[in-house]
């Protein structure tokens, strides 16, 4: 299983991280993949660098609209459309993503009510 976040240090997405760092079974590590807007990145230009490994450290200014990448994801992804400060911006690219990862086989969202008043998800790609 593959576990996808924002990749953000903040929110749900710290409380992920953190979560997979006590992780009690290290022979079987979760990938824990961020995706996130390139333009929210804090220093984001340190790790503009072609061919290279970089070490990430915590940015420790807080500019508004950019927040620091979250240590324990073990991946990133980055979409860059140009605009800085933008939260968001990553949305669309990463439903596309979650949906071909699955085979573009989601639970639809639509529910059926049975005679003794239970509901059943529908699913289908019909």
């Amino acid at each position: 299983a593959w576990i996808v976040t924002g990749g953000m240090n903040t929110g749900i997405m710290k409380l992920v991280g953190e979560i997979i760092q006590i992780n009690p079974d290290r022979s079987r590590p979760i990938p824990l993949i961020g995706i996130a807007t390139w333009g929210c990145v804090s220093g984001r230009k340190h790790l503009d660098v072609h061919g290279a490994s970089v070490y990430y450290a915590k940015p420790r200014s807080n500019t508004r609209g950019e927040a620091p990448l979250e240590p324990n994801h073990t991946k990133f992804i980055f979409i860059d459309d140009g605009t800085e400060r933008t939260y968001g911006r990553e949305i669309a690219f990463r439903a596309q993503l979650e949906q071909a990862i699955s085979g573009g086989f989601f639970f639809s969202s639509k529910t059926m009510t049975s005679s003794s008043n239970q509901s059943e998800s529908i699913s289908g790609t019909s």
